[in-house]
């Protein structure tokens, strides 16, 4: 046994200081103890079995009585557990079947020495490796049997396209795994193209151009080897479908020039269509067409488009064209696809810009009247509002454009909608007529604007149009003024103030901020309200004591900040707020009147009720006696009283009319006193006489129903207040009672009523 002794010296300290010095370390080489064979075992080893794969031994077996004891994996452990046992009289490892490298390709033993008797270990255990050696027994595999590929037909040559995948589960980074692949076959014939692929890592590349009118697709067989001592190989199939691209460019089916025609004021019209074909697949952007205006229309008065459903370019108008600038025009077109042009042979930007097809378009221009120009086309001036009219603005110059054929010009005023100008017809100058006022409604910003128009004699007449801004300076010429004139606060509660804003139409510094003043009067303002400041542009109005309800007219002067005093005037309503802080609603027109109101209804239904009966039973309304047909005639006294008529006085035949607002109409005759016989006609009048008196009254109240709907409806004004609220009646609460009696009432009438109250009876009876 050989000691070596090994001294380590480890500094850990630098500088100055000193090392320290370590102790050595004394190591001891022992005799080995173990002896072991070759761990190596060949797979798919057909035996026979079992077979020695190892044979152990251990220098204890001298001295003593030694065992071993084997586990680990294929022993007592998966994988492939039972592959491997001891034969303990030989002291070998032994493999009992085949063993398969690609799914175990390591084991890993433990191997023990015991005592025969005590079986304790003796020693230290053994561990190691046992290493299954490869044979080429796996074929290379495709990742896929078939493969389909899309590859545009303008794909430049030899630029890969494709790459097969194909693996061997033999060892790696071994000639049993290594690949090498290899093209088969080609269909259809490699006549117009040639593909290949790359021998180390399967990429697919072919040369030529692909043309997919004439071929759409190609099937390739491929196939992939190992290296191993007997070679093993597969095969895949790769489908190369060539996409159509845009490997042609559109041509212009017309050689020469196209032509068209349009008028000189003409806009937003179609000129003329060209037409293209294109050998790529129709309705793709390979086969789609853009057109392009390359020349002719440098200040945009064309555009070009492209119809969806004929590929066709429609050229339009786009801005009116000027006669006098040419009677032809000429455009240059060129046509490409929405998508790039290429092909499998390389090209420049240059070579494919001079490969796209072009074609000229003749524009014949027809001359029309011109509208007048007005120049310049819009003036501005500046004016100090107030200005007194026959003050001249600006002279408006318009001329013809049209050169052949001169126009007389005449000018008018288009848009003026205060009438603050008028135009002379004849020589264009803008003049006021009006007292300029910068609170007009039509004044936007300082700014009023008109519009003149220059309109020829041509056939037909054309318009010009110019503008006229008229920038007024703001003078201090509007009042002040309260924003709401109305306010309501309650008798008692929260709200014991109101906020008041006033405003000025003026611009600064004629505007605010305002100065506010209470102006005293005969209803002493200062002893019941006060201003909390007197400053800005809102104030508050406070009520300075308890005021009854009812409603207040508070006089107030508003100074703005050029001292132009304004008075205002506002109306306060003081009410009897239920929650403290709000006045209630008012009630809704004719829903509930007034005591008085209902005592003065009812006096006056009362007075239609008795002037009704009057004039229907002294005047016009009653039954009149005439005299007998034969009479020559009667003259009778309205005004004056006569005595009563008694029956035997009553001719034989007389008529009964009833006098109207309408005329006299005759309801009936009798020709003596049977009253059931000679009066029947007078009897059934009564019912007349009632449906009459109830049209009249209802007449008088659809009237009165009539003028309260045309009229406004306002809250109501209380002007002192007396105690508590009066209790008002609701109109539904007006009933009038309706009798069946008719005219009965007659019976206590004096003694000339007797023959019409003796009827009314019998028609009562009856």
């Amino acid at each position: 046994m050989d000691i070596t002794i090994l001294l380590v010296f480890l500094l850990t300290n630098f500088g100055t200081q000193e090392a320290e010095e370590v102790e050595p370390v004394i190591l001891h080489r022992q005799k080995r103890m173990w002896v072991l064979g070759t761990i190596t075992i060949v797979e798919e080893d057909e035996g026979p079995f079992p077979k020695c794969a190892v044979r152990i031994n251990n220098d204890k077996t001298i001295v003593e009585k030694v065992i071993f004891r084997l586990s680990g994996s294929g022993v007592d452990k998966p994988p492939e557990m039972g592959l491997f046992h001891l034969n303990k009289s030989m002291g070998s490892i032994m493999i009992t079947r085949k063993v398969d490298r690609e799914k175990t390709p390591l084991f890993e033993l433990t191997v023990d020495a015991l005592n025969a008797e005590t079986l304790m270990k003796v020693d230290q255990t053994l561990k190691y490796r046992i290493k299954v050696n490869d044979i080429n027994d796996n074929a290379p595999i495709f990742s896929r049997s078939v493969y389909e590929v899309n590859v545009p037909e303008n794909t430049v040559e030899g630029k890969e396209i494709f790459r097969v995948i194909a693996t061997d589960a033999d060892e790696k980074d071994h000639d049993n795994s290594f690949i090498s692949y290899s093209m088969i076959s080609q269909k259809p014939s490699r006549d117009l193209s040639h593909f290949y692929i790359n021998n180390t890592n399967g990429a697919i590349s072919f040369m030529g151009c692909l043309n997919y009118e004439k071929v759409k697709s190609y099937t390739l067989t491929v196939k992939a080897r190992d290296n191993g001592v007997n070679i093993l190989s597969s095969t895949a199939i790769v489908q190369i479908n060539v996409i159509d691209a845009n490997n042609h460019l559109p041509a212009f089916i017309k050689t020469g020039k196209f032509s068209g025609e349009v008028d000189e004021n003409d806009e937003q019209v179609d000129i003329l269509r060209v037409s293209v074909t294109d050998k790529d697949v129709p309705n793709t952007p390979a086969w789609r067409a853009r057109y392009k205006i390359v020349e002719g229309n440098e200040h945009g008065n064309y555009k070009i488009e492209t119809d969806p459903e004929t590929n066709d370019g429609i050229l339009s108008l786009v801005k009116h064209l000027n006669y006098e600038g040419g009677s032809k025009r000429q455009l240059k077109i060129l046509v490409e696809n929405e998508e790039p042009f290429s092909t499998c042979k390389e090209m420049t930007d240059e070579q494919k810009a001079e490969a796209l097809d072009s074609a000229y378009v003749v524009i014949n221009v027809r001359d029309t009247n011109d509208a007048p120009v007005i120049d310049p086309s819009e003036v501005t001036v500046h004016l100090l509002e107030g200005q007194k009219a026959n003050v001249i603005l600006v002279k408006f110059n318009a001329t013809d454009p049209d050169k052949y054929n001169l126009n007389k010009i005449r000018f008018v005023k288009a848009y003026d909608p205060e009438g603050f100008v008028t135009v002379n017809e004849e020589t264009g100058v803008v003049t006021t007529v009006h007292e300029l006022d910068r609170e007009s409604p039509y004044v936007k910003e300082s700014i009023y604007k008109v519009i003149v128009h220059a309109i020829d004699d041509g056939i037909p007449p054309q318009t010009g149009s110019g503008s006229l801004n008229i920038v007024l300076t703001d003078i201090n010429d509007s009042g002040s003024y309260l924003i709401s004139t109305y306010e309501e606060m309650c008798d008692d509660g929260g709200i014991q103030h109101v906020t008041l804003t006033a405003k000025d139409d003026d611009m600064a510094p004629f505007g605010g901020p305002f100065h506010f003043e209470l102006l005293d009067n005969e209803q002493n303002i200062n002893e019941k309200w006060k201003l909390e400041q007197k400053s800005g542009y809102s104030i508050k109005l406070e009520r300075m004591k308890k005021i009854p309800i009812g409603n207040y007219t508070i006089p107030l002067l508003i100074r703005d900040r050029q001292g132009v005093v304004t008075k205002n005037t506002l109306h306060l309503w003081i009410c009897n707020c239920q929650d403290g802080n709000t006045c209630p609603p008012s009630s809704p027109p004719l829903a509930a009147l007034s005591a008085s109101a209902i005592g003065l209804l009812f006096g006056a239904l009362l007075l239609i009720l008795f002037g009704s009966c009057l004039i229907l039973f002294m005047t016009q309304q009653h039954f009149q006696i005439l005299p007998p047909e034969n009479s020559k005639g009667t003259l009778i006294m309205y005004n004056q009283e006569r005595p009563c008529i008694e029956m035997k006085d009553i001719p034989e035949k007389v008529s009964i009319v009833k006098q109207s607002t309408w005329g006299s109409e005759a309801i009936g005759s009798f020709n003596n006193l049977n009253l059931d016989n000679q009066f029947r006609g007078g009897l059934n009048r009564c019912d007349t006489f009632k449906a009459r008196f109830e049209e009249l009254l209802h007449l008088k109240l659809n009237n009165y129903s009539a003028k309260e709907d045309t009229q406004g409806h306002y809250q109501p004004r209380v002007y002192q207040y007396e105690g508590g609220e009066s209790i008002a009646s609701s109109l539904d609460s007006i009933a009038m009672a309706e009798s069946d009696a008719g005219f009965c009432y007659l019976d206590n009438l004096e003694n000339c009523f007797i023959p019409l109250a003796k009827i009314c009876q019998q028609k009562d009876l009856k």
